[in-house]
């Protein structure tokens, strides 16, 4: 297990007024490298953006977590930092898997903590679990067996390592766009477990709740809260998000029996006569939410193994189903009389999925491959979507559709594909693709965003405030709401204050004040020409910054030669590459701090504390020796001042 209090990565400190802690700002360059482009989302200890990594063209975009730090809050500062450095390790160690975010970069900055990690763009699953409650209960089993089967080889691979995620809900899963494969996110209360702790070591990192009480979020397992967690504990977690999703209810509908404790759920009944497979998809989920861990799954490959006869059953009957409600009906037939002679019946439709399946499970059984007992593992999309028109091509009720009618037939007939590892894919393109279409925020969505850039604010906060609370978007444009009028107030702040430092001739400051621009083409216009007619004056202000840093190095004088480097903007080209003489510098001004510390340190032997105390307080106060100078100030002050007295007392 990594060690609470040690460095994740090199990390870097910037000179800075401890007391001057702020929120990055959008447009703000993190490290000299990062580039904040967007707020994605706000939490207790920090906010997620959407940055651009300036220095990698092969990466464009990449997540950074900041982790909240003030130094008027010390418990809070602790608290940050362990979650930082605890997030950080764990990603370095389990990044290396395709569905957990790959560790970046992280450092320490204007006081906070920054974590740089792959950016998943997607939806999560708190908004799949929104769009789910509207389906059918038939498809909702679907989406249930598909998503334990996307997810829980994530988790084995996780405690494989013996460690447990420990945070396991919606909003900590995400659903990739590109594949349709969902994502785990989110470690910072991860935590290594033995595969067989004492009760010694058991680590109490939640506070202690009366023995039946539920979770305070609802997907935490009573052990769990009472600080001796298991590997169970992730597994109960990820069975109360399949019952949120099988029974369309909230997690604050499930309460414990007053006498065993036991989750109360039942599932959908409305179905005459209810599916085959409903009872043993229900086994399966009341076994991994036992209130004691000892009466759930032992693994997640144990899920997967009484999950896998499932899948079969729930591929035919999800195909007949959408055979029964007609197929014409999901992908309009032209109405002139010849194709709508030629228009199967409903019976027909369902005879020619139902062929189709077999056809798929022809080819996944011949392809063992495809039937690998780790489905993470599975590369062969592309080919399968192949295979897929291949097979569908030559299906009647394809032929006298029209290309684009048959892509939409083609992503119903992708659920088929899940028996092949990547039904969920399919699945959940098919899910979002089929309610943004008719969600009734969308449209307003778009169009606000579109007010925003051309600088409409009040027009673009009347559209978000317009959009339902049954829309996908409507958590989105709530967010967006607070955050377009903090940053039209930022901006206008920024313009005023770019103004007033290019009448003042202060060229480097306008383009730092630009780069702190939010992501709005209405402010970026009008800060394009203050931009524009400080350039070429602040790229040669920074050529003189550098030589001065230059000459100052020549002659020693690290801390001098820092103060000039730090003046020149990064959006200048000169700014842009010095930070290799930044490095470089910063590590010479802590050598020399620590020879000047040893100088101080053998005057004060010999009695020289008037000198020792000139050397100190040259020492910079931003290096390791600067720390121990300060103290050491005090020491010899008082020391010479009794000296003098001793001396005066003498004579």
């Amino acid at each position: 297990m990594p060690e609470k209090g040690g460095n994740c990565c090199s990390l870097h400190r910037a000179l800075v007024n401890p007391t001057d802690i702020k929120y990055p700002s959008l447009g703000q360059l993190l490290h000299q490298r990062y580039k904040v482009l967007q707020v994605l989302n706000s939490g207790a200890f920090g906010q997620v953006y959407l940055a651009q990594d300036t220095l990698d063209p092969t990466r464009s975009q990449c997540a950074i977590k900041y982790y909240f730090s003030d130094l008027n809050y010390p418990h809070l500062v602790k608290t940050s930092r362990r979650i930082f450095l605890n997030e950080a390790e764990y990603l370095k160690r389990l990044g290396v898997h395709p569905q957990i975010p790959q560790f970046l970069n992280c450092f320490e900055e204007n006081r906070g903590f920054f974590l740089v990690q792959d950016y998943i763009a997607g939806t999560s699953l708190s908004q799949e679990l929104a769009i789910a409650r509207h389906s059918s209960p038939l498809e909702r089993v679907a989406q249930v067996v598909y998503l334990l089967w996307d997810l829980l080889p994530v988790l084995h691979f996780i405690h494989q390592q013996n460690v447990m995620h420990g945070d396991i809900k919606p909003n900590n899963i995400m659903r990739r766009s590109h594949d349709g494969k969902v994502v785990l996110i989110d470690f910072g209360a991860a935590q290594f477990l033995p595969k067989n702790p004492s009760p010694a070591s058991k680590i109490a990192t939640f506070p202690t709740y009366p023995t039946a009480t539920s979770s305070p979020s609802g997907y935490l397992a009573a052990e769990q809260l009472r600080g001796q967690p298991t590997m169970g504990s992730d597994l109960y977690s990820v069975g109360i998000i399949a019952l949120e999703w099988l029974t369309g209810l909230d997690v604050t509908h499930f309460q414990p029996h007053p006498k065993t404790y036991e989750i109360q759920w039942q599932a959908w009944t409305d179905h005459n006569p209810p599916p085959p497979y409903l009872e043993p998809l229900a086994a399966i989920l009341r076994q991994l939410v036992r209130y004691h861990p000892e009466n759930r799954y032992a693994t997640a490959m144990e899920v997967l193994k009484d999950l896998e006869p499932l899948r079969s059953q729930v591929n035919h009957s999800l195909l007949h189903y959408w055979g029964e409600q007609r197929l014409n009906t999901l992908v309009p037939m032209p109405h002139h009389t010849a194709a709508a002679a030629q228009t199967p019946s409903a019976e027909a439709d369902c005879d020619a999925w139902t062929a189709t399946a077999a056809q798929f499970e022809d080819v996944a059984l011949d392809d063992p491959e495809l039937m690998s007992d780790e489905p993470w593992q599975v590369e062969h999309s592309e080919m399968m979507m192949a295979r897929t028109a291949a097979i569908v091509a030559d299906l009647p009720l394809l032929r006298s559709q029209s290309p684009s009618s048959t892509a939409q037939v083609l992503m119903r007939m992708g659920l088929v594909i899940g028996m092949l590892n990547v039904f969920a894919i399919a699945l959940g393109y098919y899910t979002l693709t089929s309610s943004l279409s008719t969600d009734p925020g969308e449209e307003a969505w778009l169009a606000a965003q579109e007010a925003i850039q051309r600088g409409q604010l009040a027009q673009a906060l009347t559209l978000a405030e317009s959009i339902p609370r049954n829309s996908v978007r409507y958590e989105q444009s709530q967010a967006a709401l607070q955050a377009w009028q903090t940053e039209w107030r930022t901006a206008s702040s920024l313009i005023n204050t770019a103004q007033t430092a290019l009448d003042s001739h202060q060229w480097q400051m306008v383009l730092n004040i630009a780069a702190q621009m939010p992501e709005i083409n209405y402010w970026k216009q009008k800060m394009h020409p203050l931009v524009e007619a400080a350039r070429p004056r602040a790229e040669d202000e920074a050529r003189r910054l550098l030589a001065q840093a230059y000459r100052s190095a020549q002659q020693r004088d690290f801390t001098r030669a820092l103060s000039f480097l730090y003046q020149i903007s990064p959006e200048t080209q000169v700014g842009a590459s010095i930070q290799p003489k930044l490095d470089e510098y910063q590590r010479k001004q802590s050598v020399r701090a620590m020879v000047q510390l040893q100088t101080a340190y053998d005057l004060a032997i010999a009695k020289q504390f008037r000198a020792a105390i000139a050397i100190l307080e040259e020492i910079p106060t931003n290096t390791t020796a600067g720390a121990i100078a300060q103290e050491k100030l005090q020491e010899y002050h008082h020391k010479a001042q009794t000296r003098r007295a001793l001396v005066a007392s003498a004579s």
